[in-house]
């Protein structure tokens, strides 16, 4: 694909992979792509309690961005 399939395509010891680990099968019911168990993402393991650590900072983040006019908090 690409000619990337030396790095890409299939999960490898020594290929680029970033993955999303799932509670349930979603070929079984589409939902449970939303039943997300954790994840890799550039090597790292991160568990549903770091992504959801990531949301909650991702979200302070908007809430203090500038909007036109409204002060910021």
């Amino acid at each position: 694909f690409l000619g990337k399939a030396a790095r890409h395509g299939s999960i490898a010891r020594g290929k680029a992979a970033d993955l999303v680990i799932l509670n349930r099968n979603p070929l079984a019911d589409i939902t449970a792509t939303t039943a997300i168990r954790g994840v890799v993402m550039r090597g790292r393991y991160r568990d549903r309690d770091a992504l959801d650590a990531l949301l909650r900072d991702a979200a302070d983040e908007v809430t203090r961005m500038p909007v036109a006019g409204r002060r910021p908090l």
